[in-house]
Parts: structure tokens; C-alpha cells; sequence
């Protein structure tokens, strides 16, 4: 991961920021790492972008539990 734009005040300055940098970039996975096989649906997951979308939100300020509703009910249909 590139972090020369991390030091940038929008996010060095924002508490819930940084605490996202230190946390959870570090130890973060693709969507696929534990799949011990081929995992079809992976395919229509990223391919769709449902999880950009749902960091997008995010990052644009959107109502976190909203964000996460919406992120959710699209992995369901696309997993069942």
C-alpha cells in the first residue's frame, strides 16, 4: 500500500480516520483469502463492486448503519 497520502490532514486530522489507518489497513484481506476452493459468487461480489460502493459511502460521509444495510443486502442476494 502506497502511505505518502496518509499523511495528509484529511486524514491524519480525523480521528476515526487515523484509527482506520492504524487498525485495520494493516491487517486488512481480499474478500477471497479464505476460500479453501473456487468461490463462484467472489466473482459477481467484486465484479459488481458492492464493497467500493460501501467504502465510498463511507469515506463521502454517508449514515454508517445505512451504508452497511445497503452493503449487506446486496451480498445477501448475490450469496443465496
Amino acid at each position: 500500500m502506497r502511505i505518502s497520502f496518509t499523511q495528509d490532514p484529511y486524514f491524519t486530522e480525523n480521528e476515526t480516520r487515523s484509527y482506520v489507518f492504524e487498525n485495520y489497513i494493516p491487517i486488512g484481506k481480499t474478500t477471497g483469502y479464505a476460500a479453501t476452493g473456487i468461490f463462484p459468487a467472489l466473482n459477481e461480489i467484486e465484479g459488481e463492486g458492492v464493497m467500493q460502493t460501501l467504502v465510498q459511502d463511507l469515506l463521502q460521509g454517508n449514515d454508517f448503519q445505512a451504508s452497511i444495510d445497503k452493503a449487506k443486502a446486496r451480498l445477501e442476494t448475490i450469496v443465496q
